[in-house]
C-alpha cells in the first residue's frame, strides 16, 4: 500500500511538472511569436523605405528624361510619381511610430521632398505656359539633384538603422526559440525520467504483491471489498476499540451525525455529538451510549436518540443498534454500532399519532351517529358513544360480535347483512334505510352508510359503518304525508264549492250587467245626471264582482 501511495504521489508530481512545463513553454512561445512579429515589422519598414527611395529616384529620372528628350508624355508620369511618393512617406511614418529617430528622419525627408515638389511644380507650370529656357532648366536640375542626394543619404541611413534593428530582433527571436526548445526538452526529459521511475516502482510493487501468498492476496482483496461496502452503505458504521477510542467511521456515519470521527474518549461523546433522549432535552449519560455498551459487551437494539450539533442545528432522530466485537477466542476487542436516520419516520409517526388521536376523539365524541368499524368478515372492532346511545350496547358487550345482530330476524333470514357487505365491496360504498334492532329488542328506523376500506393493493381491510336514527324523521314524514293527503281532499271540496258558487253567482251578475247597460243606453236622458251616476256605479261594481269570480276560479284550477 505504501508503494502504491508513493507511485500516486510521484504521478502527481509528474502531472504538476507537465503543467508547469506547458505553462512555461506557452509563455516562451508567446514571447517568440512577439519577437517574430517585430522581425516581420522591421522587414516591412525596410521594404517601405526601399520603395520610397525608388520612387524618389524614378521621379528624378523621369524629370531628367523630359529635359533631354522634351517628351511631354513624361509629365503625367512625373505627377503620378510625386503622389505615390507622398503616400509612401505616410506609410513609413505609420510603420516607424515606435522609433523616435526614424520619425525625425522621416520628417526631414518629408521636408526635402517638399522642396523637390516645389521645384517640380515651378518647372511643370513653366513648361505648360511655354516660359522655360535652358539656363532655368539647368538651375532646376541642379537643385533637384542636390536634394535627391540628400534624400538618398537620409534613406540609406534609415535602411541601415532598420537593418541593425532587424539583426538585433532576429537574434533575440532566435535566442527565445532556443530557450523554449531547451526548457521544453529539459522538462520533457525530467518528466520521462520520473515516468520511468514510477514504472519501476509500480513494477516493483506488483512483484512484491506477486510474492504474497494466495491467502494473503485474498485476505487483502476481501478487506478492500469490505471497506468499499462499508463506505457506500447508507447506514452509519462506527467502531471503537476496547479502550473506547473510535477507530472506524464510514461516510454514512459522517452524513448522519453531521460530524467526523471523534478523537476524544467516550466521556466526551455526549457533548461532542449532542446526544439526547426522545424528549430532545434529556442528555444521555456515558453508560447509556450504545457504542459504550457494545464495547463493554452489551447488545443494544433499536435505541432511539436525538442528535443536535453544529452539523444538525435543528436536530435529527436516529436508531442505533450495537454489538460487541470479539476475536476467534471470544475475547472482547471492541464494539460496533449501526446508525440509521429515522427523522422522516419519526415525523410521519408523530403526524399519524396526532391524526389518529384527533380522529378517535372526533368519533368517540359524536353522539348523534353510530360510527363503528368492522373487520372484513363483518365483526365489530370499534364502538363510539353515538353507537351506545342509538343501539344500547356497551363497547365491551358488542366488540367481537357480528354486526348482523342489529338486523331483524326477517333480514337475517334473507341474508341481508351479508348482501350489504358484498355490495359495499363491489361498489366501494352503499347506503340503505330500514328497521334495526336495539339491545332491548326495540326497533328503530335507521339510515346506514357502509364503506369498504382497502389498502393501496386493493386488499380489503374492513368496513366503516355510519348509522343515524331517523325514526323521528320518519314519523314527521308520515305525519306530513297524512296532513298533505287531508289537505288535498279539502282543496278538492273547496274547488267543487267554488265552482258551483261561481256558476250560481255569474247568472244574476250577467243580468245585472245587461240591465245596467240597457238603462245606460236607452234611458240616458230620462235618468238624469244622478240616475246615470247610479247606473255607472252599479255596472262598475258588477264588473269588479266578475273579476273576483274569475280569479277565484283560476285559484281553484292552480291548487
Amino acid at each position: 500500500m505504501a508503494s502504491r501511495r508513493n507511485v500516486l504521489f510521484l504521478f502527481g508530481i509528474v502531472l504538476a511538472a507537465l503543467l508547469l512545463d506547458g505553462i512555461t513553454t506557452y509563455r516562451n512561445l508567446l514571447r517568440w511569436s512577439e519577437d517574430n512579429q517585430w522581425v516581420v515589422h522591421t522587414q516591412k519598414v525596410i521594404i517601405a523605405i526601399e520603395e520610397a527611395r525608388s520612387l524618389f529616384r524614378f521621379a528624378v529620372n523621369r524629370y531628367q528624361n523630359y529635359l533631354l528628350s522634351g517628351n511631354k508624355s513624361d509629365i503625367p508620369n512625373l505627377e503620378s510619381l510625386i503622389g505615390q511618393r507622398r503616400q509612401s512617406l505616410d506609410s513609413i511614418q505609420i510603420l516607424t511610430a515606435d522609433n523616435p529617430d526614424q520619425q525625425k528622419r522621416v520628417g526631414e525627408i518629408r521636408t526635402l521632398a517638399a522642396d523637390q515638389d516645389e521645384i517640380y511644380q515651378k518647372s511643370l507650370k513653366a513648361w505648360k505656359e511655354g516660359k522655360t529656357n535652358h539656363r532655368q532648366e539647368v538651375i532646376w536640375a541642379t537643385g533637384l539633384n542636390r536634394l535627391a542626394d540628400q534624400i538618398r543619404e537620409m534613406t540609406m541611413a534609415a535602411i541601415k538603422e532598420e537593418n541593425t534593428l532587424l539583426l538585433d530582433r532576429t537574434a533575440e527571436s532566435s535566442k527565445t526559440f532556443r530557450q523554449t526548445v531547451l526548457i521544453f526538452g529539459l522538462s520533457l526529459l525530467a518528466t520521462l525520467l520520473l515516468v520511468l521511475y514510477i514504472a519501476y516502482l509500480f513494477k516493483r510493487g506488483l512483484m512484491m504483491e506477486g510474492k504474497l501468498s494466495v491467502a494473503e492476496r485474498e485476505s487483502l482483496e476481501k478487506k478492500r471489498l469490505l471497506d468499499s461496502v462499508l463506505q457506500n452503505m447508507s447506514e452509519g458504521i462506527v467502531v471503537a476499540d476496547q479502550q473506547g477510542k473510535m477507530i472506524y467511521f464510514n461516510k454514512g456515519a459522517e452524513r448522519i451525525t453531521g460530524l467526523g470521527m471523534s478523537a476524544h474518549q467516550s466521556s466526551q461523546w455526549v457533548g461532542e455529538y449532542g446526544v439526547f433522549k426522545e424528549d430532545k432535552v434529556t442528555p444521555f449519560s456515558e453508560e447509556e451510549i450504545p457504542l459504550v455498551q457494545a464495547v463493554r459487551g452489551t447488545e443494544v437494539d433499536n435505541n432511539i436518540e436525538f442528535l443536535r450539533n453544529p452539523g444538525h442545528p435543528d436536530g435529527i432522530f436516529v436508531s442505533v443498534n450495537g454489538r460487541p466485537l470479539r476475536d476467534e477466542k471470544g475475547n472482547l476487542t471492541g464494539g460496533l454500532v449501526v446508525v440509521r436516520d429515522i427523522t422522516t419516520q419519526m415525523e410521519a409517526e408523530e403526524k399519524l399519532k396526532n391524526s389518529e388521536y384527533r380522529f378517535r376523539a372526533f368519533v368517540e365524541n359524536v353522539k348523534d351517529y353510530a360510527i363503528i368499524f368492522l373487520d372484513p368478515q363483518g365483526v365489530v372492532v370499534t364502538w363510539n358513544e353515538g353507537a351506545w346511545r342509538i343501539k344500547g350496547y356497551e363497547a365491551s358487550e358488542i366488540i367481537g360480535k357480528h354486526y348482523s345482530c342489529f338486523y331483524t330476524p326477517e333480514d337475517i333470514a334473507q341474508n341481508h347483512p351479508a348482501e350489504l357487505l358484498k355490495i359495499a365491496v363491489e361498489k366501494g360504498r352503499m347506503e340503505a334505510e330500514g328497521l334495526r334492532v336495539r339491545k332491548d329488542g326495540s326497533t328503530f328506523m335507521a339510515n346506514m352508510v357502509l364503506t369498504a376500506i382497502k389498502d393501496e393493493k386493493e386488499k380489503l381491510k374492513g368496513f366503516s359503518k355510519v348509522t343515524r336514527d331517523i325514526t323521528e324523521k320518519k314519523n314527521v314524514e308520515d305525519k306530513m304525508w297524512e296532513y298533505t293527503k287531508k289537505l288535498k281532499e279539502s282543496n278538492r271540496d273547496l274547488q267543487d264549492f267554488v265552482f258551483v258558487a261561481s256558476h250560481d253567482l255569474q247568472e244574476p251578475l250577467h243580468k245585472i250587467q245587461s240591465f245596467g247597460q240597457f238603462l245606460s243606453d236607452e234611458f240616458k236622458e230620462t235618468l238624469g245626471e244622478t240616475g246615470r251616476d247610479y247606473v255607472a256605479r252599479m255596472c262598475s261594481a258588477s264588473n269588479r264582482m266578475q273579476i273576483l269570480i274569475n280569479d277565484l276560479l283560476s285559484l281553484t284550477r292552480v291548487t
